[in-house]
């Protein structure tokens, strides 16, 4: 789970909850965006251990199914959420089994 603070279009606070499971996986992932529509010009990354991105998308849709075995390795790897400016707003930590 994944609790953004999110500013809506009238600047109000909002919390967008995310989900990403299973957690830990040995083959694929999904993430749920909860309210996408709030996360207009948002990001999703994932990075391995070293920092590097294996997947970038913008986040355009409520569902995301992700292929892990494309990545090459099992180990630690990090869900990154970025705002419109490009700024990280979350971090969390998956592992690929």
């Amino acid at each position: 789970i994944i609790n953004l603070n999110i500013v809506n279009s009238i600047n109000q606070p909002v919390i967008n909850t995310l989900l990403v499971y299973p957690n830990p996986s040995n083959s694929h992932i999904y993430i749920n965006m909860g309210d996408y529509s709030l996360m207009k010009n948002y990001e999703l990354q994932i990075l391995n251990a070293l920092g590097q991105p294996v997947y970038y998308t913008p986040i355009e849709q409520q569902q995301y199914y992700i292929d892990l075995n494309q990545w090459g390795g099992k180990g630690t790897y990090f869900v990154r959420i970025k705002n419109s400016s490009g700024d990280t707003i979350e971090t969390k930590k998956i592992i690929l089994l």
